[in-house]
């Protein structure tokens, strides 16, 4: 290839203001909201890994940060967590009207904590003695009486996580109907509420790709066949020089070890290839 510099036009990173100071998670090394597939056959580990991952993030759980477990049924494990976290809730199956109810609720609450936050930083100029506009003295007086600044977080807002467990017969997931283009829509932006979404499935190509494609975070573990493999191999080939034996090769030494090990794959600001959470891989 050959390269000819034609002109001066030069790309610039466009500056933005400066955004919450969430924490960082210890699963990512980063602060960005994770979307997230766990992918295995039954029995694999993929609830207990689940829970492992909240109970390594003990920010999910705490404050007015919650964790909503979609599932048609509660195992052992969930009921331990119900038991110890008052923060984590069963909702029930995946179902449209509870979904979007949630949905709903979290935009509501969301949209609350800014006008909290805005009414603090109103409050704060006042205190600093610096200029009040009109409008600033109109959030003033329309604040509310028994406004609890001690319970608020004022570093960022409500975290939510939401974790789906072997929800692959609801057409939310699966579908392509408009109850399923919603969810869509809210999986690919949950960022912008401030929302963890996490997929558990024995099927990863039941998941449509709409949504795989937007995955960040991706664990798989051992699977029947080679050709599942094959299949979901170009949605993070890169990450294995592009050589799908990289890939067969690494889940082979996984299920080699018959312990409930599993492939972690990372791809966002950093990126990486893991085995459980603990073992950095190269090739």
């Amino acid at each position: 290839m050959k390269f000819t510099k034609i002109t001066n036009l030069k790309t610039y990173l466009v500056k933005t203001g400066k955004g919450y100071p969430f924490p960082v998670y210890k699963t990512t090394g980063e602060s960005n909201f994770i979307a997230g597939l766990l992918a295995g056959v039954k029995n694999a580990g993929k609830t207990n890994t689940m829970i492992n991952m909240l109970e390594q993030e003990p920010h999910l759980l705490e404050g007015e940060n919650k964790v909503y477990w979609f599932s048609n049924t509660q195992d052992d494990k969930v009921k331990l967590m119900l038991d110890k976290y008052p923060n984590f809730i069963y909702v029930g199956p995946l179902d449209n009207e509870p979904f979007f109810n949630l949905i709903d609720e979290i935009k509501s609450q969301t949209e609350e904590w800014k006008e909290k936050h805005k009414l603090v930083e109103v409050l704060q100029k006042h205190l600093n003695g610096e200029k009040i506009s009109i409008e600033d003295m109109e959030i003033i007086n329309n604040a509310p009486a028994n406004f609890d600044f001690e319970e608020m977080n004022l570093d960022y807002p409500p975290i939510n996580t939401i974790v789906i467990d072997d929800s692959m017969g609801s057409p939310l997931i699966s579908g392509y109907n408009k109850d399923a283009k919603q969810f869509s829509r809210f999986f690919i932006a949950h960022r912008h509420y401030f929302t963890n979404v996490f997929i558990m499935s024995q099927h990863i190509k039941a998941i449509s790709k709409p949504l795989r494609v937007n995955l960040n975070l991706i664990i798989i573990f051992p699977m029947r066949s080679i050709d599942i493999y094959s299949s979901i191999f170009g949605e993070f080939a890169n990450l294995f020089k592009n050589d799908l034996k990289n890939f067969i090769d690494l889940m082979k030494v996984i299920e080699d070890r018959q312990n409930h090990s599993f492939l972690t794959i990372y791809q966002d600001k950093q990126k990486f290839v893991r085995v459980n959470f603990d073992e950095e891989v190269a090739f």
